[in-house]
C-alpha cells in the first residue's frame, strides 16, 4: 500500500484508478487510518468517510499519520472537512469545497453529506449533496436560466431538507409548494441532465491528480512541525483499532497474540521485540523521558510483582541487590519507566514484530495453526463468544485450572497485574482468553489430544508474576 485513498459514493474506485496508481479502500471510518499505517504508505488520500451511525475518522489518527512522515490529502467530502480542521498541522486540502470551508463560506457538515447504497452497489449515491446543488444553481445563474435571488431561495429550500432526502426532484417539488415560478423551475429541470455540476466528483479527481503530480516528484517524508502528544487514551484507542482488520473482523495478529499471551511468554517476547524496534526502526523512543511520578509508579508495580509489599521486605531486597544508594535505585526505575513508555507507544507495532520473532524461533506456524483450529472448533460448537455460563466451574476454578494445567505454576496473588503484564488489556480480556482455551480443550476430538498441549510446550519455564519472593 504505497498510496492509499478512501473513496466511495463520490467517485467509484474503478474510475479513480484512471487518475492515480493507488490502493482504493471504502469510505474511511474510525481507526482505518491507524490500520493502513501498518503498511507504511507514502501518502493517504481521504475523499469519503462514514459518520453518524459509524464512528468518523479521528482527527488524532490523521495527526499520527503526519507525525509518522506520511502525507495526508483531503477533498470533496469527509476529506475536505478534516483537511480544513487539520491544515495548520500539515494535512493538504484540495478543491473548491475545501476552499469554501477554509474561507468560512460554508460551515455545516451536512453540506457534503449524502445517503448512499451498500458496498455491492459501489456506494451508489441516493441523494444530492448541498455543495453540488449550490454549484449547479450557480451554473444556472451564469447561463441566464435563473436569477441570483431564485438560486438563493432554492438553496434555502434545499438546506431545510434532511440530507438523506435531498434530490433535485424533492427540491423542485418543495419549490413548487413554496410558490416559486413554475415556468422557470421547468426550464431548470429540463436543463439539469446536461447542466448539473457534480462539485464533489470534480474535487475528488482534482485531489487524485494533485497527489500523482506531488508524488511523482519523490518528496522526502513529511516533516511535522508539531509535537504529537501520546496519551493513555490515544494508545488504548490505537491498540483497539489495530486489533481489527479494515472490514471489522478480528485480526489474525490478535488471534496469534492470544496464544502467545496464554503461554506466559509474552513479557519476554515483548521486551526482545521492543529492543529490535528501538534499534532498527524507532530510535527516537530509546530516549523516552521519564518523570518522578512515572518512576514511582514503575517501582510500585515492581514491588507488587515481586511480593515486596512491606518496607522490611523491600529494604532487605535492596541490601541483597546492593541498591542501598538511593540515586542508583532512582536511575534503574527511571530507565524502567522510560522503557514502559516506549512499550506503550509501540504496542500496536509490537504485534507484527512478535510474529517476526516467532518465525525466527521456528514457532510461528504451530501457534498460527493452533489459533486457526481453536477458532474453528469453538465456532462449530457455537462458542465464538463464550461466557462463564457455558461452563460448570467458577471464575476462581477457571483461573486455578489455567495456572495449574497450562502454566504449571501457582496462581499469582494479583491476577489483574498478571493479565496486564502478559499483554491483556484488563482482567476481563484475560478471563475471556482463558475461557476460550478451556472450552477448546474440552471440545477437542479425542483423536487430536496433542493440540491441547501444544501451548504448554511453547511456554517459557520462567514467569515474572508468582506468589512472592525475590
Amino acid at each position: 500500500m504505497n498510496v492509499v485513498v478512501f473513496v466511495g459514493p463520490t467517485l467509484p474506485a474503478t474510475e479513480a484508478a484512471a487518475y492515480l496508481d493507488a490502493t482504493f479502500l471504502p469510505p474511511v471510518a474510525q481507526g482505518d487510518v491507524c490500520r493502513v499505517l501498518r503498511h507504511r504508505p507514502r501518502a493517504i488520500g481521504i475523499i469519503d468517510g462514514y459518520f453518524e451511525r459509524v464512528a468518523a475518522v479521528w482527527h488524532k489518527e490523521i495527526l499520527w499519520a503526519l507525525a509518522r512522515g506520511v502525507y495526508v490529502f483531503g477533498s470533496a467530502s469527509m476529506g475536505a472537512l478534516r483537511a480544513v480542521e487539520l491544515a495548520p498541522f500539515g494535512m493538504i486540502g484540495v478543491g473548491e469545497i475545501f476552499a469554501a470551508f477554509h474561507r468560512n463560506e460554508l460551515e455545516d457538515d451536512d453540506e457534503v453529506a449524502i445517503l448512499h447504497g451498500p458496498p455491492d452497489t459501489s456506494y451508489k449515491p441516493l441523494s444530492e449533496p448541498l455543495v453540488n446543488i449550490r454549484a449547479t444553481l450557480a451554473a444556472a445563474v451564469a447561463a441566464g436560466l435563473a436569477s441570483p435571488a431564485l438560486a438563493q431561495e432554492l438553496v434555502r429550500i434545499g438546506k431545510r431538507l434532511h440530507y438523506g432526502a435531498r434530490t433535485y426532484r424533492s427540491l423542485f417539488a418543495a419549490a413548487r409548494e413554496g410558490g416559486l415560478d413554475v415556468a422557470t423551475l421547468q426550464r431548470l429541470e429540463a436543463w439539469l441532465p446536461e447542466g448539473a455540476v457534480n462539485r464533489k466528483r470534480l474535487d475528488a479527481i482534482g485531489m487524485l491528480r494533485a497527489m500523482r503530480h506531488f508524488l511523482d516528484a519523490h518528496p522526502e517524508p513529511y516533516a511535522p512541525k508539531f509535537t504529537f502528544e501520546h496519551t493513555e487514551q490515544w494508545e488504548a484507542a490505537r491498540t483497539q483499532a489495530l486489533s481489527r482488520e479494515l472490514d471489522g473482523s478480528r485480526s489474525g495478529e490478535s488471534e496469534l497474540l492470544e496464544e502467545v499471551k496464554l503461554c506466559g511468554d509474552f513479557p519476554m517476547l515483548r521486551r526482545m521485540t521492543l529492543a529490535r524496534l528501538l534499534a532498527c526502526d524507532r530510535p527516537e523512543n530509546a530516549a523516552a523521558q521519564s518523570d518522578l511520578t512515572a518512576s514511582s509508579r514503575e517501582l510500585a508495580r515492581f514491588r507488587l510483582e515481586r511480593g515486596l509489599l512491606s518496607q522490611e521486605q523491600f529494604e532487605a531486597w535492596k541490601v541483597a541487590q546492593e541498591l542501598t544508594v538511593s540515586r542508583d535505585l532512582s536511575r534503574i526505575f527511571a530507565s524502567e519507566s522510560a522503557l514502559a513508555t516506549a512499550e506503550l507507544r509501540l504496542e500496536p507495532e509490537l504485534a507484527a514484530g512478535i510474529a517476526d520473532e516467532l518465525k525466527l524461533r521456528g514457532e510461528y506456524s504451530g501457534l498460527k495453526s493452533r489459533a486457526r483450529r481453536k477458532r474453528l472448533v469453538l465456532s462449530r460448537a457455537c462458542l465464538d463468544r463464550p461466557t462463564l455460563s457455558d461452563v460448570t466451574i467458577s471464575n476462581a476454578e477457571l483461573y486455578g485450572w489455567y495456572f495449574q494445567h497450562v502454566l504449571g505454576a501457582a496462581p499469582p496473588q494479583h491476577v489483574e497485574l498478571f493479565a496486564r503484564s502478559n499483554g491483556f488489556g484488563n482482567v476481563n480480556d484475560f478471563r475471556a482468553a482463558v475461557l476460550r482455551e478451556y472450552l477448546f480443550r474440552q471440545e477437542l476430538p479425542a483423536a487430536n489430544p496433542d493440540d491441547g498441549n501444544a501451548i504448554t510446550g511453547f511456554r517459557s519455564s520462567r514467569h515474572r508474576v508468582g506468589s512472592g519472593g525475590s
